[in-house]
Formats: C-alpha cells, sequence, structure tokens
C-alpha cells in the first residue's frame, strides 16, 4: 500500500464518503485549507483510479499535558511543559472499500510517517469519533485518556517498534 501527498487537483473530493458527514466534509471543504496553510499534512490512499480516494488520514503537530503523556510514557518527563506529540486528526476509509483492511493499513502508515517526521514528540494522539472506533484504536495499542474516553494516545516507544 502506498500513500501519497494529497493533491487537491487530482483526488476527487466530492465522490469519497465514509459514512459521517463530519469526516467527508473535512475532506472537500478543508483539507485544501489545512494542507496549503500548513496546519496539517493529509496523506491518500488512492482507490480504483489516481483520483479515486478509498481512504485518507491527517497529520499536524499537537502537546498534551505531562499527565495525559504520563499515561504512556512513565519516566522522564517534565511536569510543568506541554509534551510534544503528533495528532492524527482524520482518519477515514470510503464506504465502497470498508471491511478489506484499508483503515489498519491507514494507521500503520500514520504511525510510522510519524516517525519519519524528523519531529521531537512522546505520544501520537488520536480523537475517535464514537466508542467502536475508540475499541478499535485500542487494538493497535493506543490507551485511553480518562479526562476524555474518545481521546487515545500511543508511545513513541511503541511506534518505534513498527517495522
Amino acid at each position: 500500500m502506498i500513500t501519497v501527498a494529497f493533491d487537491p487537483e487530482t483526488h476527487d473530493r466530492v465522490s469519497f464518503d465514509c459514512g459521517i458527514v463530519e469526516i467527508n466534509s473535512f475532506l472537500r471543504q478543508r483539507a485544501r485549507q489545512f494542507t496549503k496553510k500548513g496546519l496539517a499534512t493529509c496523506w491518500i490512499l488512492e482507490g480504483d483510479t489516481e483520483s479515486d480516494v478509498s481512504g485518507f488520514y491527517t497529520l499536524s503537530a499537537t502537546s498534551v499535558t505531562a499527565e495525559v503523556a504520563k499515561v504512556a510514557v512513565t519516566r522522564g518527563l517534565p511536569s510543568e511543559i506541554p509534551i510534544p506529540a503528533v495528532l492524527i486528526g482524520q482518519l477515514a476509509v470510503d464506504q465502497r472499500f470498508q471491511g478489506q483492511g484499508k483503515g489498519s493499513l491507514l494507521l500503520i502508515d500514520a504511525l510510522k510517517r510519524s516517525k519519519e517526521l524528523g519531529l521531537g514528540w512522546a505520544v501520537v494522539v488520536v480523537d475517535a469519533f464514537d466508542e467502536k472506533a475508540a475499541q478499535w484504536y485500542e487494538t493497535f495499542g493506543f490507551i485511553r485518556i480518562s479526562s476524555k474516553p474518545t481521546r487515545l494516545i500511543i508511545p513513541r516507544i511503541t511506534v518505534e517498534k513498527l517495522p
């Protein structure tokens, strides 16, 4: 599986439908702005053609409190400053391609790409859309944050072990 950088001139955002209006709207209306303004990078898993979007994810910088990070990282974090993190802000698969393992492939790709960013970070953060999605992330080693049940993190040390 190869993901490619989002190209608003090539990738058909209008036809993408993951079944969640808010995520569809992000890809259709905001992905271009976020990419252009450097707020996030968007990665596309192409479908049957170069313009077909079977799935996508976004990555951006964020931070978490030391208290949150300590859920996953037990030692060596300063308690008085925010801890750098990577945010997987969006991750979705078009309904035509769901049930084929593409979501798992996208998540692994996002985690591997996080390692290559050249940034310092302690955890990767996701805000799951709902409880079902939160449970799915847990199967990959993500840990829930008690203050927000659909926010999960995975420590860098776990991500570094990915091949």
